[in-house]
């Protein structure tokens, strides 16, 4: 399956997130390399997010920050 990718801008628009809040996730999301391997591509004045990766992140944030035992991630989960 192919990742959903989407613009920062866009996530935002469709999801009712801020951008202060889009910046969080996306160092978030970068805090677990292995887990989210290229969630984000940041180039000059453009973010793009894997959304299924975002929405993983999104629900297994709290358990992540304390190691807690998480599920491995599931792309189709969220498609």
């Amino acid at each position: 399956m192919l990742p959903t990718r989407r613009k920062r801008q866009r996530i935002c628009d469709e999801m009712g997130f801020s951008l202060h809040f889009m910046d969080k996730a996306a160092a978030g999301l970068r805090k677990y390399p292995d887990r989210y391997p290229n969630a984000v591509i940041r180039s000059g004045h453009v973010t793009v997010f894997d959304v299924e990766m975002f929405l993983d992140w999104l629900k297994y944030r709290e358990a992540l920050e304390v190691g807690a035992p998480v599920p491995d991630f599931k792309r189709e989960a969220y498609q």
